[in-house]
């Protein structure tokens, strides 16, 4: 943790282990947190500012703080601890969930994305056969125009044939 006055990490705040927050089954929650207490102690997670500080901070720190009694500076020493632990510990919770957000949503859209090739695919399979049918009925009716072509011819010849022995008989 940082230590809100000098921006330095604080090893005077207690850390919980899994035991202590977990009780008799090990959650989630508490592996995590456990996870993130260790790499606290580590220095790998949790320092907003470096463990070395310039000589202005540490000066300008070093002001502010003679100027604090030693009753204000631990009663507020305490709390602003404890603030600044559940202030982490509500952010770390709340960037835990935004992420398992962005993952369920991204695995959402790439279920999606994987249902709709599969749609276009058998979409495009569908478009390929209606479209051979197409052609074999546009073919189909391009033969039966010129079948009644012929036999409108036939029944045209049939009918002057029929009309000359008709009028050759009276």
């Amino acid at each position: 943790m940082v230590d809100v006055r000098s921006g330095r990490l604080a090893t005077h705040v207690k850390v919980e282990t899994v035991s202590d927050r977990a009780g008799p089954g090990l959650s989630v929650d508490a592996i995590d947190d456990w996870l993130e207490n260790d790499l606290i102690q580590r220095g790998i997670l949790g320092s907003t500012l470096p463990v070395q500080q310039t000589d202005v901070l540490s000066e300008s720190s070093s002001s502010v703080s003679s100027r604090k009694t030693t009753k204000q500076r631990s009663k507020r020493d305490g709390s602003a601890t404890k603030d600044i632990v559940t202030k982490r510990q509500r952010n770390t919770d709340a960037a835990r969930r935004s992420r398992l957000r962005k993952a369920l949503k991204l695995q959402s859209l790439e279920n999606e994305v994987s249902e709709l090739k599969a749609e276009n695919i058998t979409l495009a399979g569908q478009v390929s056969s209606l479209e051979a049918r197409q052609a074999e009925f546009a073919s189909r009716e391009q033969t039966l125009k010129t079948r009644i072509q012929e036999l409108e011819s036939q029944l045209r010849g049939a009918q002057a044939r029929l009309r000359q022995t008709q009028y050759n008989t009276i």
